[in-house]
């Protein structure tokens, strides 16, 4: 039997062994982990932990005020399976106050820090990757703890083929639920995470390409970043879907990797912000950075986007939206030329004009819904009216079948009554004619005894007469009895 290996999908050991004909689970002898994978052929398998060279790579992780989330973060990536010489790791702290650097000094001394001098996410990786020496650069999350293989998987995939720009992890809640394998576009320009909230049941267990990733644990190739430009730091969100954007107009490719497995605390950093309502802070970034995106990229789709967002018509965000246009303008200025940005401004300001008109809209709509609902319900009491009369028709026959009912279940219960009475009398037959059949059996056994008595009777009859019959055909009956017999009745026919 040849041998076959087999990949830990934890650490990302290689295991050779026979290829084993039972369902007995293998066990990696390095971790501990059962999530083994057949790989084929140990010929055919190139054993990327075995390359003589490994890419550098730089790990750039982003923070504010994330203290207590540094630890898990950072503790993974000390447990990754890929050599030490050839990772740096880079924390740039985004002006926290919750003494989040002095942590990282003493207990990561390794790790390279970097000041910011606002909190920005998008400068905050600019100033990350712009000191990075790796051919490869990883961002992510402060609130994220990855894999021991996290990183290898990674890199066998995206060495693969140069036009790989980017590659992206599987991304599980805290509850191993799926938040992101690869992200796409929605209607209406919206943007979101492909298999959220999905019960990881090895749905998306194949390496494919996606519109884009999630950037809280992601690998970029650095020619990919230097082609395309760094992070735009006019956005507070939707980071990952600009890139994405950018890297498919300059003929770069995303790449999602199942095998390299990321958890993460979904809105962590929104819940430092707002504890009461992380939700809510994400919402209004998404809403905000959406407008923000649409007039970089789709500028002639801006107007309509302010009247498909629900968020500004039913929760009347107003606030929000007076607050973004001036970004969404000069964003518009700065990413398009004069001539178009004066085309789409009348739409824009049409559109505009709806929500702040709103209100007055609306109360006027409420009033003819009003009349409408006055007239419906009219109809709905004469129906009612109706209604309530055949259901009285249906309770005078139902009054009448109840009586009916009772006396037919009157007539049952006497009916139940006799029959107890002649299942009784019934009883008393059938013990009236036990005893007679006990007493015709004593009758038969007597019967039987009689006859048994006549036949010993006829029997001893028989005898007799044999007797008789010898005796009469005896000499001494035929010369002396016979005679004395004759003379006998002779004499008696006298008297």
């Amino acid at each position: 039997m040849k041998k076959v290996k087999y990949t830990c999908g934890d650490c990302g050991k290689i295991i050779t062994a026979y290829k084993r004909k039972t369902l007995t689970r293998r066990k990696c002898s390095k971790c501990g982990s059962y999530r083994i994978k057949f790989v084929g052929n140990s010929k055919k398998i190139k054993d990327t932990r075995k390359l003589k060279e490994y890419p550098f790579v730089s790990l750039i992780v982003v923070n504010y005020n994330g203290k207590s989330y540094l630890k898990d973060c950072f503790n993974s990536l000390a447990q990754l399976n890929y050599p030490k010489n050839k990772m740096e790791f880079i924390m740039v702290d985004n002006c926290s106050v919750d003494n989040s650097i002095e942590f990282i000094k003493k207990n990561y001394p390794s790790v390279s820090i970097i000041r910011s001098d606002r909190n920005s996410y998008a400068r905050a990786n600019n100033l990350g990757i712009m000191k990075t020496r790796g051919k490869f650069v990883a961002l992510l999350s402060n609130d994220v703890k990855i894999d021991m293989g996290w990183l290898i998987e990674l890199i066998k995939v995206i060495t693969n083929s140069k036009k790989i720009g980017a590659v992206g992890s599987k991304i599980l809640l805290l509850d191993g639920r799926i938040q992101s394998v690869g992200q796409q576009e929605y209607p209406n320009l919206y943007w979101g995470d492909i298999g959220f909230h999905e019960i990881d049941k090895g749905q998306y267990e194949k390496i494919k390409e996606v519109e884009s990733i999630n950037c809280a644990a992601v690998l970029f190739r650095k020619e990919c970043l230097e082609d395309i430009g760094l992070l735009d730091e006019d956005f507070t969100y939707l980071e990952d879907i600009d890139l994405a954007i950018r890297c498919k107009r300059r003929g770069w490719k995303m790449t999602y990797v199942p095998s390299s497995i990321a958890h993460h605390r979904y809105s962590g950093t929104s819940f430092i912000t707002n504890p009461e309502d992380p939700e809510s802070v994400q919402r209004q970034k998404v809403e905000k950075n959406r407008l923000i995106l649409i007039a970089k990229y789709f500028p002639d789709r801006l107007a309509e986007s302010i009247s498909t967002s629900a968020f500004f018509y039913i929760y009347k965000k107003y606030d929000l939206l007076y607050e973004t246009l001036p970004l969404v303008f000069k964003k518009l200025l700065k990413e398009n030329d004069k001539d178009a940005v004066i085309e789409i401004l009348p739409n824009f300001f049409s559109n505009l004009r709806k929500i702040v008109h709103y209100e007055k809209d609306v109360s006027n709509i409420k009033s003819q819904i009003n009349q409408e609902l006055l007239q419906i319900r009219k109809k709905l009491e004469l129906k009612l009216e109706l209604k309530d009369r055949k259901i009285d028709l249906k309770d005078d026959e139902l009054r009448e079948l109840r009586h009916n009912f009772e006396l037919v279940n009157a007539e049952l219960e006497e009916e139940k009554d006799k029959i107890k009475v002649i299942e009784e009398e019934i009883k008393e037959l059938r013990y009236d004619l036990e005893f007679k059949k006990d007493k015709i059996k004593e009758l038969s056994n007597s019967l039987e005894q009689n006859k048994k008595e006549l036949e010993r009777i006829k029997d001893v009859l028989r005898f007799k007469d044999n007797e008789i019959k010898e005796l009469r055909n005896s000499r001494g009956y035929r010369f002396i009895l016979e005679p004395l017999d004759k003379v006998y009745r002779k004499i008696i026919g006298e008297k």
